[in-house]
């Protein structure tokens, strides 16, 4: 699980790729010779460097909260549900509500947990598993965005207790794509979790940010049985991929279709592709 600035490629297991900044591995050749020559003042030289460092404050936290959910399995169920899991959780939270740790790039953290980031780098979202045991997985999934004012926030996006998100959001949040919609900057998730049974399911949603908060779109999605309070939501049996794109080019949404529950209550594709376009600011069958 890495940390990447916009997409992440994933089937249907949560593995993730580190997209690699242009150049970033020439630049050290090239200063190494310059060193050499005596050319260029030290200062100079390490301001050349990508800026991929955690200042110590960080590389303190970073390292704590790594080393925390590194040791979930070290302890039994009970134990990591009622008091591991939150005091990691807390722990992270805290952090992120520190304006400073928005550019942090979490250098260890990233092993442990999803972290996916939009173009623009507005919002970040940190997706993880608490290991709370069965074959319900109920993920965790934080956002943390910045306002126009520069103002950073937190904000759950999986479903709470009492909270109104969609039952399928305690999902691992593995890719996200900047949308326009009437004008304004959205985001478009895609999601990864599994309620047991079989079957898995991947999630699209749609946020904004919206001030100080982060709204999610439960308009974007024109009706159809694909909906669950809003979101596109697909479930099907776990030998199957859901095949679920957004080409960025086109403006297209896709992803194969799932049909009806079958004599041994599993659902399978029916070997037909849906294609979702953006029409006036709802994706809509073509």
């Amino acid at each position: 699980m890495k940390t990447v600035d916009m997409v992440v490629l994933h089937a249907e297991s949560p593995q993730r790729a580190r997209q690699v900044q242009p150049g970033a591995g020439a630049q050290r050749p090239m200063i190494k010779s310059i060193l050499r020559s005596g050319l260029m003042p030290l200062a100079f030289i390490l301001l050349a460097l990508p800026a991929s460092a955690q200042n110590p404050q960080w590389d303190k936290i970073d390292a704590e909260l790594s080393a925390e959910k590194e040791r979930f399995m070290e302890y039994d169920g009970q134990l990591r549900y009622d008091s591991v899991a939150p005091a990691f959780l807390a722990h992270l939270v805290q952090a992120l509500r520190d304006p400073a740790s928005f550019e942090n790039p979490w250098v260890r953290l990233d092993s442990q947990v999803s972290i996916v980031r939009s173009a623009d780098r507005m919002v970040r979202f940190f997706s993880w598993d608490p290991l709370s045991g069965g074959t319900w997985h109920d993920m965790h999934s934080f956002a943390q965005y910045r306002n126009t004012a520069g103002e950073v926030f937190v904000q759950q996006i999986d479903k709470a207790e009492g909270g109104e998100n969609s039952a399928y959001t305690d999902s691992d949040i593995f890719e996200v794509h900047d949308i326009d919609i009437a004008g304004k900057r959205h985001y478009l998730t895609f999601a990864y979790g599994t309620h047991g049974s079989g079957h898995h399911h991947q999630v699209a949603q749609i946020f904004s940010i919206e001030g100080d908060r982060f709204v999610r779109c439960k308009t974007c999605f024109a009706d159809s049985d694909d909906l669950v309070e809003g979101d596109l939501v697909l479930e099907y049996a776990r030998i199957y991929k859901a095949e679920l794109k957004y080409d960025a080019q086109t403006g297209l949404l896709s992803y194969s279709e799932i049909g009806n529950l079958d004599d041994e209550y599993f659902r399978s594709p029916t070997g037909k592709m849906v294609v979702l376009n953006l029409v006036d600011g709802q994706f809509v069958r073509q």
